[in-house]
């Protein structure tokens, strides 16, 4: 309890330090949500009831989880308390709060504005509209099912991003530097004939590395921990940028410099999958958005240095 008591004395250089990060907003303004939990089992008892005590939003019968959005002052306040006192018993920080450690993470809400503003923005698909299973013929094209085409302007067959005829037209209608497509085709042969055509999308630009290269690495196979980034570029990466949920690329203005204007562009890296990802353009952004076409998003960050 004298941990309590140091800890929740709001002159305490570890407190104020945590208000801070969790009132201070994201380096680009995007609205952000905080989420805190803490599991009976887990967690001393002291701490387990103060935190009962200070009204989580969900309650079950092992564990207690705390919100909060940007501007909800009360609940920040809450989240950074509990996060001081789960590091003043000694706890760690996971994501979902296992034995030994409280839960902690943000996670980035972007909304249009954020996206109308980036130059460049990592391109993931559609957000509904997929196919879970990856497939190739034997001259190497992607395999639909017959489900999946049926409506289809954009989506993704299981990591890759396929279009309609109508959609190709569209996007090479506007000129937009990069582009190539590989014919797709149904997977069972026996399906009704589909009027349309549909490709997987490409491109021809390949860029260079991202700049924050510290925060890469490899997903540990089988629940096993993250392994550092060894500078291996045949491995799948992610960006490690706690206690975000994600992180976000980066790339430096120098870097980007040496190319010619392009509209999509892969990834260097196998970045969150077993291929290099598209990034697109505000031009390839602006273009879907003036025909109702829906993307997944996020933004690319570019740095002066």
């Amino acid at each position: 309890m004298e941990k309590l008591i140091g800890f929740y004395d709001s002159n305490c250089p570890a407190w104020e330090k945590a208000i801070r990060e969790c009132e201070r907003p994201s380096a680009h303004t995007v609205t952000l949500y905080r989420c805190f939990t803490l599991r009976r089992t887990a967690a001393p008892h002291a701490l387990y009831s103060l935190s009962r005590a200070l009204r989580p939003q969900i309650v079950c019968s092992d564990w207690l989880r705390f919100e909060g959005r940007t501007g909800e002052k009360t609940n920040l306040w809450k989240i950074a308390t509990l996060v001081v006192l789960g590091r003043a018993f000694g706890l760690r920080r996971t994501v979902g709060g296992g034995p030994g450690s409280y839960g902690y993470e943000v996670v980035r809400i972007y909304e249009e504005s954020d996206f109308a503003a980036c130059q460049l923005l990592l391109f993931g698909g559609h957000a509904t509209k997929r196919q879970v299973k990856d497939a190739r013929n034997a001259q190497g094209r992607l395999m639909l099912n017959t489900d999946f085409m049926h409506g289809l302007r954009l989506g993704n067959a299981w990591t890759r991003i396929v279009v309609s005829d109508d959609v190709r037209r569209i996007l090479e209608g506007a000129g937009l530097v990069g582009l190539q497509f590989q014919e797709a085709v149904p997977r069972d042969r026996d399906a009704p004939a589909c009027a349309d055509r549909f490709w997987e999308l490409q491109s021809s630009v390949v860029l260079p590395k991202m700049s924050n290269t510290h925060q890469l690495k490899y997903t540990g196979m089988h629940g096993a921990p993250h392994q550092p980034f060894d500078g291996d570029y045949s491995r799948m990466v992610f960006l490690d940028d706690p206690p975000y949920r994600s992180g976000e690329i980066h790339y430096r203005r120098s870097d980007l410099a040496q190319f010619d204007r392009f509209d999509v562009a892969n990834t260097f890296e196998l970045y969150r999958q077993p291929h290099r990802v598209l990034v697109i353009s505000q031009r390839f952004y602006q273009t879907c958005h003036a025909h109702c076409i829906d993307l997944w998003l996020e933004p690319v960050r570019l740095d002066l240095e």
